[in-house]
């Protein structure tokens, strides 16, 4: 039994589920079984009562809880004091895709109380400047440029989609009128959007917060271009019209010299959102 087998145990035993247990690991559930069924069969016991809607410990299983929350607490301290200080880990990135990570923060909080994950916002320009990424552990970019960072961790298809008032104006109509953007002329969404419109005599109307670009949409006085996960995330499904247009690419870029296992939980947590 090693302290993974341990981890994917409480996982289960504080969600009462074999499907929750592996969203919350970024894993496929039958990873999570394998696991389980590794104590079970080294110690010969049950550790679980699977129901129909619910999972439940055993007596057995009821006795490894106690223990795997003190031997997992007292890794997590061991791991804190041998290296001295907590694991911090910055991602660099923009407004946008910004919006997206509070869970995976929370995510890593969860597994790992010693681990610091901060955020840091800066314009596509800003990430391509080695003074202002040096402190950085990792960059995720909605833009196509050259990365100070030399190793490219992933790729992403980015799903864009024109948002619009839910008025009785048809969208073409709309689409002469305001176009909302970032007031940053780096914005690689202001920049789509004025490419795929491709008129120089349009209103423009600029914000420097996607929140003011999203309530002004909201509130039918312009048309804007916005990731599909923000319409989602935002619960903007009913309360604005959506159409399809290009997709973007996504990149995580890391140093080539940098090795925190936290770069795989991102990239998985990044997949599965996408």
């Amino acid at each position: 039994m090693e302290s993974k087998d341990l981890k994917f145990f409480l996982e289960v035993a504080n969600t009462g589920s074999f499907s929750q247990a592996a969203k919350n690991l970024y894993t496929v559930q039958s990873n999570v079984t394998i696991h389980i069924k590794k104590i079970e069969n080294e110690f010969d016991v049950k550790l679980f009562n699977r129901n129909q809607n619910s999972v439940t410990l055993t007596p057995d299983g009821e006795k490894l809880l106690f223990y795997a929350e003190n031997i997992i607490h007292l890794l997590n301290k061991a791991h804190n004091v041998l290296r001295n200080s907590n694991t911090n880990f910055c991602i660099g990135t923009t407004a946008s895709i910004s919006l997206l990570l509070p869970p995976f923060i929370k995510k890593c909080r969860k597994m790992d109380p010693t681990t610091i994950v901060s955020v840091k916002v800066f314009t596509n320009e800003e990430l391509q400047n080695k003074r202002e990424t040096s402190n950085l552990d990792c960059i995720i970019t909605n833009s196509s440029f050259d990365s100070p960072f030399t190793e490219q961790l992933f790729q992403i298809t980015e799903k864009l989609v024109l948002i619009y008032p839910q008025t009785e104006r048809s969208f073409e109509e709309q689409l002469k009128d305001t176009i909302i953007v970032s007031s940053n002329p780096s914005c690689s969404y202001r920049k789509m959007l004025l490419e795929y419109l491709n008129n120089d005599n349009i209103n423009i109307l600029e914000f420097d917060s996607l929140s003011g670009i999203i309530s002004s949409v909201e509130l039918g006085i312009g048309v804007s271009l916005i990731p599909y996960k923000l319409v989602q995330s935002n619960n903007l499904i009913n309360k604005i019209s959506i159409s399809e247009i290009q997709n973007n690419i996504l990149t995580i870029s890391k140093k080539s010299d940098t090795k925190n296992p936290i770069f795989d939980l991102l990239v998985n947590f990044l997949d599965n959102i996408y």
